[in-house]
């Protein structure tokens, strides 16, 4: 199952861990990853856009469920969509 992962909020140290290491436990294939920093400077925003191959439909689930947790432990938004293709 091809999808992807969006991520935005205020930036700190450990977003990217975190997310991609729920990526990993549920058995996705990070095709890309783009970061960008923006917002003011005393106020940065952060956002992450993931491709990623999942095993099947019952990962997609479980990885919505397990973003969502990380997203409120994290203080960010976390979006999942089906992809029909991967973006390069």
């Amino acid at each position: 199952v091809a999808c992807v992962v969006n991520v935005l909020g205020a930036d700190r140290p450990g977003i990217v861990y975190r997310v991609t290491a729920i990526l990993q436990e549920e058995g996705g294939n990070i095709i890309d990853l783009q970061t960008q920093v923006g917002g003011a400077a005393h106020r940065p925003v952060y956002a992450m856009v993931i491709d990623v191959e999942l095993a099947g439909e019952e990962r997609l689930e479980a990885l919505r469920r397990r973003l969502a947790e990380a997203a409120r432990e994290l203080s960010v938004e976390v979006s999942v969509r089906r992809s029909d293709t991967l973006t390069l």
